[in-house]
């Protein structure tokens, strides 16, 4: 009777039969009574336990094949580790029943770098043979690693490749999961466009960088950031791991300040000038000699209380952000005259104290020992005005 093999399907029918949960393989040849086994698999480990094989039909027929035993009466016993690896055929009576025996795989992992907590998460590698299935911890079947997931510490990893007895596990690799620092950054404070440049702060740990718009060495610009509300960054690393905080800084507009109502020029005996200033209302306020403010955004200015002389007029306003502008505008008020240099007393054997007077233009009463240089300067001589008293005059009249 010619031998039968698996690999001929055209002379086989081979079907796997499932009785009361045993298998059954049955090799039938049409033109023969089916043969049928049980107990044979078609894929074993040269490592994995032995099989009792049992022929069911017919019965009572000798097994024979690598790594058989045959204990007669139809049963014998196969066992993978004698066979040995490869693929091989296993004969009951006129059946010939291929099967393979594979080998032992050895599973290796590679050791894994620390991560810190904030990395994202990352495919796990390094394991082989290509095709096995990582475990961290108790979890089994794990692809992706995420650190923040599993948090700061050592994460025990195996790599496990294989199947049924052939199944090896690597040698336990750790990831190390470093925590991140406990980076902070207080809250800012507004700020108005005008404001210098100044040096950002309130970042915890110290040492940390800032970044953000309108930053340069931590150093804030307001101007160059512009109006309205901006995030700023400090990072942190402790040689290893990095951590960030974030605030916003608002920088603020300021108002456009300006006044109306004030004249350039004033004689003393002129009436009060009423003043306006822009925005007008409660934050706005005058200052400067011969201001009277009104505490409403308007104001009088009264020469004949300011005093001779140019004064500064200003108006100052602050808006709800605490942002100020402001605008002064000069006022003189009559012509102050000045003579600077006589004392008020002096021995007649004096001949010359020289004195100045401001501004030029104007005349001197006329007094013995007095002489104007027309120049700004003059000279007195005691010993010419003699005893007594004597009183120096000069008199100048403005454009007004």
């Amino acid at each position: 009777m010619p031998l039968l093999h698996l690999t001929k399907p055209n002379e086989l029918k081979f079907t796997r039969i499932f009785l009361a949960g045993v298998l059954f393989l049955c090799l039938c040849d049409p033109l023969l009574a089916a043969i049928e086994i049980q107990g044979l698999d078609s894929i074993y480990c040269v490592l994995g336990p032995k099989d009792t094989l049992v022929g069911i039909q017919p019965t009572g027929k000798t097994w024979s094949g690598p790594g058989v035993t045959d204990l007669g009466n139809g049963v014998a016993v196969f066992d993978p580790s004698v066979a040995g690896v490869g693929t091989h055929f296993i004969f009951y009576f006129t059946g010939a029943f291929e099967i393979e025996v594979i080998g032992m795989p050895t599973a290796t992992l590679n050791p894994f770098a620390d991560v810190c907590e904030n990395d994202p998460p990352f495919v796990l590698s390094g394991g082989s043979p290509a095709g096995g299935f990582y475990t961290v911890g108790p979890d089994d079947s794990v692809t992706v690693f995420d650190p923040a997931a599993r948090g700061p510490g050592s994460h025990v990893v195996t790599y496990s490749y294989g199947t049924g007895a052939c199944f090896d596990v690597s040698p336990a690799q750790t990831i190390t999961v470093l925590a991140i620092p406990n980076v902070t950054l207080a809250p800012f404070s507004d700020v108005c466009i005008d404001v210098a440049p100044f040096a950002l702060t309130g970042g915890s740990p110290a040492g940390g960088i800032y970044s953000g718009p309108g930053v340069a060495g931590g150093i804030f610009d307001p101007v160059t950031a512009g109006i309205g509300t901006h995030t700023i960054t400090y990072t942190y690393s402790d040689g290893t791991c990095s951590d960030f905080a974030t605030q916003t800084i608002t920088v603020n507009s300021v108002p456009a300040a300006s006044f109306t109502g004030l004249d350039t020029l004033y004689c003393d005996s002129d009436p009060v000038a009423n003043l306006t200033g822009t925005p007008t209302d409660a934050n706005g306020v005058f200052t400067g000699n011969g201001i009277i403010d009104n505490g409403n955004g308007t104001a009088t200015f009264n020469p004949a209380i300011s005093g001779l002389g140019i004064h500064n007029i200003t108006y100052t306003y602050t808006d709800a952000n605490g942002c100020q502008d402001f605008e002064t505008k000069q006022v003189r008020v009559g012509t102050l005259l000045t003579l600077n240099g006589l004392g008020a007393i002096y021995c007649e054997d004096i001949t010359t104290v020289p004195f100045t007077y401001n501004p030029l233009g104007g005349t001197f009463t006329a007094l013995a020992g007095l002489t104007d240089n027309g120049d700004g300067t003059a000279d007195f001589d005691p010993s010419t005005a003699g005893a007594g008293i004597h009183t120096i005059e000069y008199s100048y009249t403005d454009i007004y």
